[in-house]
């Protein structure tokens, strides 16, 4: 699915999915002559744009009759090409109007997005089963809070343009790590604002000291990225400020990169979706990986996305479903690039493979031969794949690239490159057996 229209055309459009939100919301009907109307109010007069904003606003009156179909009219709103932020805020519109009366609907100006958030992140180390609420205060609006865990709740959910002052609370657990996000929406920009909150066992709170592995980037000469066999297990007294958020088990990061580009087989998709279910059980099931294991999932065609919240415990990960997209780039380049955002994160809340983690462990799930924006094969992917992997000094460096063959539209000669180790064949009646062998 895309939008015939050039792209300076488009964005030039894209303020009004916002009034086609409101109007929706307050239940006005939508016709052609009241969208030529809103044309008119933006000086456009051509008559193209006419039944590109009857299919918008098609999706949106569709995620009215059926709420439940709200993340699919996200996905096609996106593919149609419009911004993020500016998608969000109108199904949101659409599914939960504001109880007060909207503003009137004003031709937009350009204007410096003056969004803003203090802190700009959240994080506790926390006791087993003990809740927490933080506050953060929050500029730039009118608009909205959409949080991503059902772990992590906000109040109130609007704010406006002066300082609003807003409560994040999390539920408590009794062991384990939360890392998402809260996000704010307006008409033009959105943020996000970092949520890490860590659970100390009470059997780690009464740990004396923790073990380190004598060689951070690897276990040991086995190889065996799970525990810490062949490492000499050292006695450490960390800091005191760190011993609070230190627990006594190494923590595995593990990133799949999954090619979603249109040229992908449709039966590998489908059968990697019923693979991640059992890559969680399996993993699950294995003492030396079921409290290591932490899981994040970016997939990439034309754009690279970071589809799971953060990084997130085997124990608690829902295994998100992949869909084929329209487009046939291959953006291996952007896919990297969104890795090492997620993997700078990861180093500003503490994960350092010199304290507990072993480095991050990096899957590619190739389908096609990495491309450019206009979808031709492209090398582009080389550099950044350098960038990435030359900060060895600091957590955002993962500790392999395996990539991962899934069909035959790539060559070995592009696969080994982006691999640090000899690549993996993916198995079509069960494409991750072999990283679970890897892992464990």
């Amino acid at each position: 699915m895309s939008t015939s229209l050039p792209n300076d055309e488009l964005a030039q459009l894209a303020p009004l999915l916002a009034s086609l939100a409101r109007l929706i919301a307050r239940g006005t009907a939508i016709t052609e002559a009241r969208l030529q109307m809103l044309l008119s109010g933006m000086r456009i007069q051509h008559q193209p744009e006419v039944p590109e904003l009857a299919r918008w606003s098609r999706l949106l009156q569709d995620v009215v009759a059926d709420p439940d179909a709200r993340d699919v009219a996200i996905e096609a709103l996106l593919l149609l090409g419009l911004p993020e932020a500016v998608v969000l805020l109108a199904v949101n519109t659409v599914t939960q109007p504001a109880p007060t009366a909207p503003p009137p609907v004003l031709a937009p100006t350009l204007q410096v997005s003056t969004l803003q958030a203090h802190p700009p992140r959240l994080e506790w180390n926390l006791a087993a089963g003990e809740g927490v609420t933080g506050e953060i205060e929050v500029k730039g609006g009118p608009g909205q809070i959409l949080v991503e865990s059902d772990q992590v709740q906000v109040l109130p959910d609007r704010f406006g343009a002066e300082a609003t002052r807003v409560q994040v609370r999390v539920r408590p657990l009794q062991e384990g790590m939360i890392w998402t996000s809260v996000r704010l929406v307006t008409d033009t920009a959105s943020l996000d604002v970092p949520v890490l909150a860590q659970w100390q066992s009470q059997s780690a709170a009464m740990a004396p000291a923790f073990l380190l592995p004598t060689n951070p980037d690897m276990s040991g000469p086995t190889g065996n990225l799970a525990g810490p066999p062949g490492a000499v297990a050292t006695p450490v007294n960390p800091p005191a400020k760190l011993a609070a958020s230190l627990v006594a088990v190494h923590r595995l990061p593990v990133y799949f990169l999954v090619d979603i580009s249109a040229g992908a087989a449709t039966g590998r998709v489908q059968s990697l979706n019923q693979s991640f279910a059992r890559f969680k059980t399996e993993i699950l099931a294995d003492p030396q990986t079921r409290d290591c294991v932490q899981v994040g999932v970016i997939t990439y065609c034309e754009q690279a996305r970071l589809v799971s919240p953060g990084l997130t415990a085997i124990s608690n990960w829902s295994p998100p479903l992949m869909i084929l997209s329209d487009y046939s780039s291959s953006r291996l380049d952007l896919a990297f690039q969104t890795l090492s955002q997620a993997l700078t994160s990861l180093r500003d809340v503490g994960f350092t493979p010199t304290l507990q983690n072993w480095r991050p462990l990096v899957f590619v799930f190739v389908y096609n031969r990495p491309t450019d924006i206009w979808a031709k094969p492209s090398n582009i992917w080389e550099q950044v794949r350098t960038e990435l992997l030359a900060a060895k000094s600091g957590a955002q460096a993962p500790g392999q690239i395996v990539a991962v063959q899934c069909g035959s539209m790539v060559d070995d000669a592009t696969l080994r490159a982006i691999s640090t180790i000899p690549p993996i064949q993916q198995s079509p009646s069960h494409p991750l057996k072999s990283l679970i062998q890897f892992i464990q």
